[in-house]
């Protein structure tokens, strides 16, 4: 009798032990703070106008044509937006007005206004003076590169002596907007004021 009773005590006390033994659950209050962390309501949709500073809401800008331009279908995926200029009297082509966006952003200012001054040379064959300027419009900043000389070409428009660019950098909560006014001088220089309009009016 005396070992039974022991073998039942033994039986006991290794029950016990493994059931100290078991791994913890998860506790109530752990679940609780993994499904307030997730969230169950949709984010805030951003909304237009001032932000809580002030700031005008950045959106995305509005490139629309203005008068005398001739809006024409993109030809590339690149391109976001692109219009013809009609040429002025002397001139053998039209100058184009072209609105580029990247999916990877597109690089920096600097390493495009020196993308763009490769493209031009002088009458020896070196490089051009650029002229750098900026502005802003509601806030906004838009970079600012004009060149003049032998263009080197590029798809869309043709290249040769006597051309020259307005390009524009515009910011964006996108990403960058490259914008480009390229032509024949005469031309560039007829559609500059009505080009300045359309990069005032983007936001």
């Amino acid at each position: 009798m005396k070992i039974i009773a022991s073998l039942l005590v033994l039986v006991v006390l290794a029950a016990c032990k493994a059931e100290t033994l078991e791994p913890a659950g998860p506790t109530d209050s752990g679940d609780a703070a993994v499904e307030k962390d997730a969230g169950t309501e949709p984010a805030e949709e951003p909304k237009e106008g001032p932000d809580a500073e002030g700031t005008p809401a950045m959106g995305v800008p509005n490139f629309a044509g203005q008068e005398g331009w001739v809006e024409e279908q993109t030809t590339s995926n690149m391109r976001h937006a692109q219009f013809r200029l009609p040429k002025v009297e002397g001139d053998e082509t039209d100058t184009e007005v072209v609105v580029f966006w990247f999916q990877g952003g597109g690089g920096d200012v600097e390493s495009n206004f020196s993308r763009w001054s490769s493209q031009f040379a002088g009458p020896d064959g070196g490089p051009v003076v650029s002229r750098i300027s900026d502005m802003e419009v509601k806030g906004r900043r838009i970079d600012l590169i004009e060149l003049a000389g032998s263009y080197a070409g590029s798809m869309g428009q043709g290249g040769g002596p006597g051309m020259a660019m307005v390009g524009a950098i515009v910011e964006s909560e996108k990403g960058p907007y490259f914008c480009r006014l390229l032509g024949p001088e005469k031309s560039v220089a007829k559609w500059k004021p009505s080009y300045m309009q359309f990069l005032n009016s983007v936001y």
